[in-house]
């Protein structure tokens, strides 16, 4: 690369000169460019991350972290900082969010696109669904609005985890279907996709 240093001549005001000069003098003050380094392989781009997310239990005695082993993502729960207590495996999940609801209970928030069919305004729509995952035997697991035919297991919204009376609530947003009787068109159907707020136990997933 040239650069073209401008310089006054004796017919320019003093002032103007003395600016031109400046300007030249910083124009042709070209820095030495650095070493190119060597460029990285095409597979450290598509390596996945070491952690993605992480979460602390109310404790402060263990932690979850969505990371990746051996070429497999795992949810890795971990007491004292050293001691593994279980690998749940994700696979591709789309893992959009991750905390403790108790010591032994994860909540794990997902999404997918799911293809909605005639009727709607759009063909595709990214729907959240908001799984307990145990960390022991003796604790049950399932999916927020899974239980029962009158809410699809998605939510629209999560609005925070409360424990009252010793038991531990979630409040979601979620549809609630109309059942129609009769016809050829009879059982829960959507009437409209404005949501509700839901107050879900966690432990029996009763709403």
């Amino acid at each position: 690369m040239s650069l073209i240093c401008l310089i006054g001549t004796p017919e320019m005001p003093n002032r103007l000169s003395r600016l031109v000069g400046a300007a030249a003098i910083a124009l042709c003050a070209v820095a030495v460019p650095a070493q190119a380094k060597e460029p990285l392989p095409i597979s450290e781009y598509g390596k996945l991350p070491d952690v993605e997310r992480s979460a602390i239990s109310p404790s402060g005695d263990r932690i979850a972290v969505l990371t990746t082993m051996q070429g497999k993502r795992v949810i890795l729960a971990i007491e004292d900082q050293t001691k593994a207590l279980t690998a749940i495996a994700v696979g591709d999940t789309k893992v959009r969010g991750l905390r403790w609801i108790s010591e032994d209970r994860l909540l794990l928030t997902s999404s997918q696109t799911e293809d909605l069919g005639y009727g709607f305004t759009t063909d595709k729509a990214e729907v959240f669904v908001a799984q307990v995952l145990p960390l022991s035997a003796s604790v049950e697991g399932g999916t927020v609005f899974g239980n029962s035919p009158k809410y699809p297991d998605i939510i629209i919204g999560n609005y925070g985890i409360r424990q009252i009376d010793g038991k531990h609530y979630g409040f979601f947003g979620g549809i609630e279907l109309v059942r129609r009787t009769g016809g050829r068109r009879s059982g829960y159907q959507l009437d409209h996709a404005r949501p509700y707020l839901f107050k879900v136990d966690l432990q029996t997933f009763e709403i």
